[in-house]
Formats: C-alpha cells, structure tokens, sequence
C-alpha cells in the first residue's frame, strides 16, 4: 500500500490545492493521503484565517485521509524549520512512502541538485558564498549569487536564468527545504512535485480558476460578494466560508494584535530579545516602533527594511503575542517531535492510525495528555493567543475538541 503525504497550511483551501490533492493521488496511485497542516498560525507570520479544526474538516472532505498539526513551534518559522519540523514528523511516522509538494519549476531534479550542494557544500560553493558576504550581501541574496555561479558553472545544462527564475519562486524554495530536510534525515520518503499552476503565491488579485490563498484573503476582506469566489474554491471550501460568514465568524487579522504586544512592549523587561528572530538589535527597533505607533501597520512600516523581509518581522510579531519569549525557542526546534496531535480523519485515516502505532514511536494524541511537554504547551498557548483574535474559538478550545471523523 503507498502512502504520500502533503504539507500544508490550506490558508484558506483553494482549487490550486484541490489540484495538488487530485494530482498526488493520479500520478502516484496512493492508496493513502495524509496531511501535516499548520494550525492556528501559518509560515508567513499570520493568524490563520480560519481556524485548524474547519480547515481539516474541509482538508477531509478535499480527499485528504488524515490530518496532523504541525506544532508552532515549526509553523511559525523560517522556512528551513517549517520544513524541517515537517519532515520530521513524516519521517517518524515510519509508513509514509512519498513527500509531494507544488513548485513553480515543476521538476525534482533541478531542486535536488540545488538540495544536495546546500547540505554537502563543496569548496568551490563556499568560496562563492565567502567572496560575496564579503561585499556586505545579506546572507539569502549572498547564498543565491554564490549558487547560481556555482551551477553554472559545474552544470551546463542549466542557464543562468534558469537559476536566477528558480531560485527567486517562494515554493521552489520552500521545496528545496523540504529536499534538504529528507537528505540531512537520510530518509527513504521519495520527494514528488507538481508544478503550479495560475497565481503566485503571492499574488493579491483574483486568477481565472487558480487564485493564490492571498488573494482569495484580500478579496474577503475588501468585497461583500462571496459569490465571485464560487470559481475559485471547492464547493467544501465555499460553502464551509458561505456558513462561517452567516453565523458572524471572526476572521482573524495582524492588526488585532497591535494593542496587546504593544501593551507588552510597553510593560516587559526587553524580553523579546529572547527570540531567535529578533537577534541583530532587531528587538530594540521593534519596541521603539511599537511605543510610537497607533497601529500594527504603522508599526510594521516602520520595522520592514530590505534587511528584514516581511515574513520575519510578521513572524516575530506573532511570536511575541503568542509569548514565544516564555520558551526555549532554539532547543525546542532543534529536538524531534515526540507526538501527533490529530485534527481529522476518515475510515482510511483510520487505519493509517492503527499502522502508525506499530510502526512509530511518537505518541498519538486525541486527547491532551496530563502532563504536557514545552512543545505542546506552546501549542495551546498558541490556541489561547489565536481566540484573542477569533472569538469565534474558545480559549481551551484544544481541550474541548475531539478529532474530527468524517464518514
């Protein structure tokens, strides 16, 4: 029996995912599906727009057979540990026998390649690296330089801007941080992509048929008419929105956050500094814009510089509301995840449940434990910080649900 598995977020699920779910299953006749899936806060430093427990419902109802949680910890960072985490997980389970994943150059080998020279980095790519962090290059444009010279150089069948298109697409990326996480695992999960398809990821307006989440976000949130995005969304997906919006759900947004971690700036004891991301004297530039802004947009413009992308000042914000600071944060990412956390699951899911348990050593949870490892804390601290920002859930919502069983 093949077993693939998808890492998603499904921020939230559109055709192009419903795509890659059909795609997977085609391609390499699986017999299983399952999905490691962001929770209540996603890679790119947002409070997801709709919570983990209807976005596995609808992941279920997509052709997804199990659904598992990848723990904030991972979710909530560079792509290097999202994937990282991820991986781990996958490879943990011990049945998992295909990693699919959507590029924008659609080919494994390219991604490989790339992969394999960042894990083993030979001389010759170190020297390139060296040479341009040398000239004040920051260390992800200094790395992508050094790369494409680098291939070029050794690998003639691929041009220079072939490289540069490759290096410079967000899933490709994030691909190659899945193809260095199974390498550095010595895992024996074959990688498998799909090329994607319509928009870019992010892309802010609306595609014919393959709209980016981001865009379907925006037009959320800017439009009252849901019914243009009927094109754009498995009928689950549309009608899970339509009713989510008549019972006065709560979509959560950035700015919710902006009086709570300014309070916080405003009364702690430079205690931000104790997340990684805000090394460099990133922290003290994040307090003096929150002690002088009105706003969460105020704020950020004047945080955002060609030094500090987007996603890393929008994920250091979020961990910070979250209480990131309160935790060990390199020592918990550095370990290995101990457990599974369920979210939903169909008869198929099932049996992979009772596979997993013979064949894994991670505990699988469907209930809360009693006694809760830093990991898992943090991922129920994550819940009580996300139901600040979407009344809709409660505070101990992780206690109060079951996984959810889709028949």
């Amino acid at each position: 029996m093949k077993v693939a598995a998808i890492i998603s977020e499904y921020n939230p699920l559109h055709n192009g995912h419903k795509l890659h779910i059909d795609k997977t299953k085609k391609d390499l006749n699986c017999d299983y599906l399952i999905s490691i899936m962001s929770g209540n806060f996603v890679q790119r430093g947002l409070p997801s727009y709709i919570d983990k427990w209807n976005k596995s419902t609808v992941s279920v109802s997509n052709g997804i057979d199990l659904v598992i949680e990848l723990p904030v910890i991972f979710s909530l960072s560079s792509a290097e540990f999202f994937a990282k985490g991820s991986a781990q997980i996958l490879n943990s389970l011990g049945i998992v026998d295909y990693l699919s994943f959507g590029s924008e150059v659609g080919d494994v080998v390219p991604l490989k390649l790339i992969a394999s020279i960042l894990c083993n980095e030979p001389h010759e790519y170190k020297s390139l690296l060296k040479a341009n962090l040398s000239y004040g290059l920051a260390f992800a444009k200094a790395r992508s330089i050094a790369l494409t010279e680098y291939i070029t150089n050794n690998f003639p069948m691929y041009t220079l801007e072939f490289i540069t298109k490759l290096l410079s697409s967000s899933n490709n990326i994030l691909a190659i941080e899945y193809l260095k996480a199974l390498y550095l695992l010595n895992s024996t999960i074959e990688p498998f992509t799909i090329k994607r398809l319509g928009s870019n990821y992010n892309d802010e307006g609306l595609n014919e048929s393959f709209s980016s989440a981001t865009s379907i976000r925006n037009h959320l949130e800017t439009s009252d008419d849901l019914t243009l995005l009927k094109n754009h969304l498995p009928k689950s997906s549309y009608t899970l929105i339509e009713s989510l919006i008549k019972t006065n759900y709560t979509f959560p947004k950035l700015e919710g956050m902006f009086p709570f971690i300014k309070y916080k700036a405003l009364t702690d004891n430079n205690s931000l500094n104790k997340i990684p991301e805000a090394s460099e004297g990133l922290h003290n530039k994040i307090y003096k814009s929150l002690w002088d802004s009105s706003s969460y947009e105020e704020s950020f413009s004047k945080i955002k510089s060609k030094r500090y992308a987007s996603t890393r000042i929008n994920r250091l914000l979020c961990q910070y509301f979250i209480g990131f600071e309160d935790y060990s944060i390199d020592i918990l990412r550095r370990s290995e995840p101990s457990y599974i956390r369920v979210l939903a699951f169909n008869h198929k899911g099932a049996e992979l449940l009772k596979r997993i348990k013979n064949t894994s050593s991670l505990q699988i949870y469907t209930k809360l434990p009693k006694t809760l490892s830093p990991m898992l804390q943090l991922d129920l601290q994550s819940t009580r910080a996300y139901s600040v920002l979407n009344p809709s859930i409660r505070y101990n919502e992780d206690y109060l649900k079951s996984p959810i069983i889709i028949k």
